[in-house]
């Protein structure tokens, strides 16, 4: 795999955001793969707006709508319930994944780990 740099931090606000818009289109699971795959295997920034409209053109996606509704604040809500679900589970670095409501796994690391960590 690519990314090789656990300590180089992405701002993936806008990511999340688009995540919630590839949702409301009923594509969510496959931006999130899609996401994932370009932090992994491309070794891309996922912060970068660029990369975001990237992702979400291969995801046959509208980008101009995506990024009017993130920049008008439409997935407010639900980012302040994600905050909210933070506190309550004291996530503190993404990924973190909450499985049958238990911290299963939190931060990047190699594929390897991530695979045993999620399934045991």
């Amino acid at each position: 795999l690519v990314y090789k740099n656990k300590n180089k931090k992405f701002n993936t606000n806008r990511l999340h955001r688009a995540g919630l818009y590839a949702q409301s289109q009923g594509k969510g699971l496959e931006f999130s793969l899609l996401a994932y795959k370009y932090i992994f295997e491309y070794g891309k920034n996922v912060g970068d707006p660029l990369i975001i409209n990237e992702i979400a053109l291969v995801l046959e996606l509208d980008t101009l709508e995506m990024n009017t509704e993130i920049d008008k604040g439409s997935f407010e809500a639900e980012m302040a319930e994600a905050d909210r679900l933070k506190d309550v589970y004291e996530i503190n670095s993404v990924p973190t994944f909450i499985i049958n409501g238990e911290k299963k796994v939190t931060g990047l690391k190699a594929y390897e780990k991530l695979k045993e960590d999620l399934l045991g």
